[in-house]
């Protein structure tokens, strides 16, 4: 069984201790100074993926907006020509049901060319990130 130091002891071992130097060993500062510099390539790889990341959700809610803007402000004032019906011949023989129709067909071409392009937007983006990924 191990006893324990008595306060005597234990006051000598602590006095000691503090009045003998202490030393560091030897190679403590150079692995020190390596893990800083890997903290720092770390941080500034994680800090310009993050910018990149931020500059493509940026550019794709730009996209998306300017889209939205469009639709807005543009499908109303488009010709009626322009949706397949002719306001001066055919105006009280086609149905709401028919010309919501043709709208529709309209507004949905319009929107599938703009996810084509947002598409195209975003791929263009995205190897635009992978330029500035560091392989390891």
């Amino acid at each position: 069984m191990r006893s324990y130091l008595s306060d005597e002891e234990l006051t000598k071992l602590i006095e000691s201790i503090e009045q003998a130097p202490l030393y560091a060993p030897r190679h403590l500062k150079e692995e020190i100074m390596k893990s800083w510099e890997k903290q720092d390539i770390i941080s500034v790889q994680k800090l310009r993926q993050a910018k990149i990341q931020m500059f493509s959700y940026s550019m794709k809610i730009i996209v998306g907006m300017t889209a939205a803007l469009f639709l807005t402000f543009m499908l109303p004032r488009m010709q009626m020509d322009y949706l397949g019906v002719n306001m001066a011949d055919n105006r009280w023989q086609e149905t709401f049901q028919e010309n919501d129709k043709r709208f529709s067909a309209v507004l949905q071409k319009g929107t599938d060319a703009i996810n084509s392009t947002s598409d195209v937007v975003f791929n263009a983006l995205m190897s635009f990130e992978r330029l500035f990924e560091k392989e390891e």
